[in-house]
């Protein structure tokens, strides 16, 4: 595997976990600007946002039919951890 595709991998993992291994990335050019642990966050936040929303337009009868806070509920506890 290449270089880049097992750094890719090893992102995805860190974006992914439940309590992530930003060290796991290996060194990082450092760059100016917020850490590598920070900057990770902020991806981790987008996949979840983006994995929900998904949620809603795949399942928006489901949406109405729970309700907006409870179906939040379920798909932020689905976000958590998936791979």
């Amino acid at each position: 595997m290449n270089s880049l595709a097992h750094w890719q991998r090893a992102l995805a993992a860190v974006i992914d976990a439940d309590t992530p291994d930003v060290a796991a990335l290996g060194s990082l050019v450092p760059v100016p600007g917020p850490s590598a642990d920070q900057g990770c966050s902020v991806y981790r936040n987008n996949s979840r946002g983006v994995r929900a929303d998904a949620l809603t337009e795949v399942y928006p009868v489901c949406r109405r039919l729970v309700g907006d806070r409870s179906f939040d509920v379920v798909a932020n506890e689905r976000n958590v951890g998936y791979a």
